[in-house]
């Protein structure tokens, strides 16, 4: 029973990682094209929100 123990095992495995490669191609895309959407709403928010303030000073208190 020690004697089976003691000896040498060698597992050989074989894995492909094409499909992660994709997969994570995919994932950067989708979290790059999420920052542009949310960089573009923050973007077009700020220009009306700015607008508003700039061209009107007076109708918008401060405080």
């Amino acid at each position: 029973m020690l004697s089976e123990l003691t000896t040498n095992h060698w597992i050989a495995l074989r894995h492909s990682a094409d499909e992660t490669q994709r997969s994570l191609l995919f994932y950067r895309l989708r979290i790059g094209g999420l920052v542009l959407l949310i960089a573009a709403f923050i973007a077009l928010a700020m220009m009306v929100l700015l607008s508003r303030l700039l061209i009107n000073p007076y109708s918008h208190p401060m405080f």
